[in-house]
């Protein structure tokens, strides 16, 4: 078994919540994955598809060191998310797209991924309540 697919097996379970049996660690979220369009003046509105992806999410409020390290991109009251990409996920993740997360819908400011070698495993992002 190679480390790649050791990695993808633990964080399958870490995001299953089958790592350690009783811990629930993740919340569940709702990914708006938005496919920006053009815009269609005879109707005045934009065109373009959302598709939604109901994901487990390890969620934390973002700390001072975060927010002063952020160069002025972090606020009081941002979350930062960690989504395992063995689930089913959209491709890619940008700050178009748009989270859901109890009940409120939150802006995506930020985007980074962690890859193991070709694998691309987990993305970290921040987001902010709209």
């Amino acid at each position: 078994m190679s480390i790649n697919s050791l990695l993808e097996k633990i964080v399958k379970k870490a995001y299953d919540n089958t790592l350690v049996p009783g811990l629930q660690a993740t919340k569940s979220i709702t990914i708006h994955s938005i496919a920006r369009g053009g815009f269609v003046v005879a109707t005045g509105k934009n065109t373009g598809t959302k598709t939604d992806y109901i994901v487990n999410a390890l969620v934390s409020n973002v700390t001072l060191n975060d927010i002063s390290g952020s160069g002025g991109i972090l606020e009081a009251g941002d979350l930062g998310l960690s989504i395992g990409r063995t689930q089913t996920v959209p491709s890619v993740l940008t700050t178009d797209d748009e989270i859901t997360f109890v009940g409120e819908k939150y802006s995506i400011i930020s985007v980074r991924k962690t890859d193991v070698g070709n694998t691309d495993l987990i993305w970290f992002c921040f987001i902010r309540r709209k």
